[in-house]
């Protein structure tokens, strides 16, 4: 049985996930750093990261936290 389970709590500054495939147990989570690596501007209610503007903060975890698993996976391999 395989599985994956995504979960966050930003309140915490908790954003994740945790897969379980072929007997292994991965989980991957953004610590306080991956946090900082953007901004909200409240004046414009806009967040800003890598030189790009966005309207919502959840493309920028997910795509933070992909980048986190593809690292995972070259250490592993």
């Amino acid at each position: 049985m395989n599985f994956r389970q995504d979960y966050e709590e930003l309140g915490c500054l908790v954003y994740g996930k945790v897969t379980f495939e072929n007997g292994t147990l991965t989980e991957t989570c953004l610590n306080s750093q991956d946090f900082e690596s953007y901004e909200l501007d409240e004046e414009t209610d806009t967040y800003h990261f890598e030189g790009k503007e966005y309207n919502s903060e959840w493309e920028i975890l997910e795509t933070l936290l992909e980048r986190k698993i593809e690292n995972q996976l070259k250490t592993i391999n």
